[in-house]
């Protein structure tokens, strides 16, 4: 399972199987995520647009100094009002080779930019604003839990802090802790724990092939069967 900027990012189905054999997300696509993230963060404050990272991604930040493990994409803040103003740069992503496109959902609005035109490895921006009783994007309906656990007290996205990423540091709110505790639960420090074999990771190089379970090639989808045997295998021991 390898996907690089020319090829779709893996599939979800081959996503989970690599999660369930090795205990994390296939490491091409988490490579992915940081270059969304480290790309989006040099664009937006090249533009003076003040950015903080949120969700998965904060957690990330603050307790691995990395992309957490089991991730599938990277989420960012901005001020509602700066919203247009990250619409205006969308040319300064395309000429890095990422997609970009405004969406709008029944419950959300954001931007989503895409590792690229091909690979939809993929970062959001959501526009944030105050509710009264703190920061939050616009959410509705069954989002509205998930809405009071994203939410921030304004002055700690004025006076932002920073934590690590790999090898650059990011902006996010101050008294971090205080949100991950609300989303993720006292415990929020140690890594949940899935099931999994836990076997030891392959080593993938530019030029492995993308590994898909719908391959039209022969050799590709004997590869893949062999892993969706192991899983069920696996599964057929724990039910009996």
């Amino acid at each position: 399972m390898y996907c690089n900027v020319n090829t779709e990012k893996c599939s979800d189905r081959d996503h989970y199987m690599y999660k369930f054999l090795y205990g994390n997300s296939p490491p091409c696509c988490r490579s992915h995520l940081y270059t969304l993230l480290k790309n989006t963060g040099e664009i937006l404050s090249g533009a003076n647009i003040k950015y903080w990272i949120i969700a998965g991604s904060l957690l990330g930040a603050v307790r691995d100094n990395d992309i957490v493990k089991t991730d599938f994409d990277v989420d960012m803040g901005v001020f509602e009002e700066d919203f247009d103003g990250v619409l205006n740069l969308a040319d300064k992503f395309i000429e890095r080779g990422f997609g970009f496109e405004r969406q709008i959902g029944i419950s959300f609005l954001k931007i989503v930019v895409t590792r690229s035109e091909k690979n939809k490895n993929w970062l959001d921006i959501f526009p944030y604003r105050n509710y009264g009783n703190g920061m939050c994007f616009p959410v509705a309906g069954t989002h509205k839990k998930y809405e009071e656990r994203l939410g921030f007290d304004e002055k700690d996205i004025i006076n932002l802090d920073e934590a690590r990423i790999r090898d650059c540091y990011f902006p996010i709110p101050k008294n971090a802790y205080i949100y991950m505790k609300n989303m993720y639960g006292p415990d929020w420090r140690t890594p949940l724990q899935f099931d999994t074999l836990n076997l030891e990771p392959p080593v993938y190089s530019d030029d492995t092939p993308h590994i898909n379970g719908d391959s039209k090639d022969p050799e590709e989808r004997r590869r893949w069967a062999k892993i969706f045997l192991k899983v069920r295998k696996h599964n057929f021991k724990k039910l009996h």
